[in-house]
């Protein structure tokens, strides 16, 4: 059971990696959104809609990858806590 036990807790140890780097993505984004609102202060016209909309739709683009990195991180959590409940149902069988 050594094996499994490792296992699960590296399901663990990959997804804190994974929470880590979807953290990391939100950090990003905000200090890009606060230089992004510095940038597109010093345009006007279309060159402001321009970036605008370019930086809308890549803002857009990593909330939703911040979202299924969490997501994902929440299922890979979840996955180990179902292998270690079958893993020690599995040694409480072994031992009746």
């Amino acid at each position: 059971m050594a094996d499994v036990t490792a296992e699960y807790e590296e399901l663990l140890r990959v997804a804190g990696t994974v929470e880590a780097g979807s953290a990391g993505i939100g950090d990003e984004r905000a200090r890009l959104l606060a230089a992004a609102r510095d940038l597109g202060g010093r345009w006007t016209g279309a060159a402001q809609r321009a970036f605008g909309g370019a930086h809308g739709a890549w803002d857009g683009e990593m909330a939703h990858l911040e979202q299924v990195l969490a997501a994902a991180a929440d299922a890979v959590r979840t996955s180990s806590a179902a292998y270690r409940r079958a893993d020690e149902a599995v040694a409480r069988a072994w031992s009746l």
